[in-house]
């Protein structure tokens, strides 16, 4: 048995209304319809989304056209599919366009958001993470690998048309086989990157999404506000994604810094000491606490995981003491 999970966020009515779309694109008016049909998907991202997951279904359909159980239901299928279609591909398209609206209208109306298809392999679902102070890497069934930083979690669907990540907090770099028929996309709070074969970073802080390109392409866009217009990045580019409807602004950053964090290196430029703190305490074991001086810049590199070697280089650099707190918390204080 095979199941496909639509989105929490997806509504039976949005379900609805997409495999609705689906079917009749796929009819004989289809071509016809195409300029309605985008203009419906571009209202809002919500819509987009829940498009491409029936297009994912639409796949799995495929596979049970001449299921008997399929064609039973044909005779009483919703108005989803055409009812005028002509002969030999017409009538195939006919039960694979009511296997689709069957199955996702009864999923809908039956208070449920899940497809369960009698026949095919399931989507493969894997959930990463990593404690605070640890790192790994994961390689996928495609060959795509994920390194995950620290205090990371994320979950990996493997589709049949669409390869998901949804990273729930911390970060991770991607580096995405190429695979044309098979979309890359991962999803973090408010942000949607979709790519084919690149290598990309992505963390989330507090509900918002940074997203930093080393190769290839990807396009970027807010989940929440389908008004804000998607960006397309360039190796070098650099993009934040915040959970209100701000335009997107793409920056270049430094890709040597950037990448440092995949081999324990942090590297600030210009960071106030509060921030370097933050970013280090991130890690562990230890925490650091700056008084008096948080707001000094920083710029220069530390080694992730060592508190105490990055006390040492920032209380000689701006004259810092440094104590040891009753709780463990190392604090560097103006002398």
């Amino acid at each position: 048995m095979t199941e496909h999970r639509f989105d929490r966020r997806a509504t039976p009515a949005a379900i609805q209304a997409a495999a609705t779309w689906f079917a009749r694109l796929r009819g004989p008016d289809g071509r016809r319809l195409r300029p309605a049909y985008a203009r419906w998907r571009l209202r809002n991202a919500a819509r987009a989304k829940v498009a491409a997951e029936v297009d994912d279904v639409w796949g799995l359909a495929g596979a049970l056209a001449d299921d008997p159980a399929i064609r039973e239901l044909v005779d009483g299928a919703p108005s989803a599919a055409p009812a005028r279609v002509g002969r030999g591909q017409g009538a195939a398209w006919t039960r694979r366009a009511a296997a689709l609206a069957v199955f996702v209208l009864a999923g809908a109306s039956g208070g449920g958001l899940a497809l369960h298809f009698g026949v095919g392999a399931p989507v493969r679902s894997e959930v990463y993470q990593t404690a605070q102070g640890e790192q790994r890497s994961v390689t996928l069934s495609d060959g795509s690998t994920i390194r995950l930083d620290t205090a990371t979690r994320l979950t990996v669907e493997m589709r049949p048309r669409r390869r998901d990540i949804r990273l729930a907090e911390g970060r991770a770099r991607f580096v995405a086989a190429r695979d044309p028929a098979r979309p890359f996309v991962v999803e973090a709070g408010p942000a949607r990157v979709e790519a084919l074969g690149t290598v990309f970073d992505v963390r989330l802080d507090a509900g918002s999404a940074a997203v930093n390109l080393f190769k290839g392409a990807v396009e970027v866009r807010n989940t929440e506000h389908g008004s804000v217009r998607p960006v397309r990045l360039a190796p070098g580019d650099g993009v934040r994604v915040a959970a209100s409807a701000a335009p997107l602004m793409v920056a270049r950053f430094d890709r040597d810094g950037a990448w440092g964090w995949s081999d324990g290196r942090l590297v600030f430029a210009g960071a106030s000491l509060a921030q370097v703190a933050a970013e280090l305490n991130r890690y562990g074991p230890g925490r650091m606490v700056v008084t008096g001086a948080a707001g000094q810049r920083f710029r220069g590199e530390l080694k992730a995981g060592d508190v105490d070697g990055a006390a040492t280089v920032l209380s000689a650099l701006y004259d810092l003491s440094v104590r040891r707190a009753p709780n463990g918390d190392v604090v560097l204080a103006p002398r």
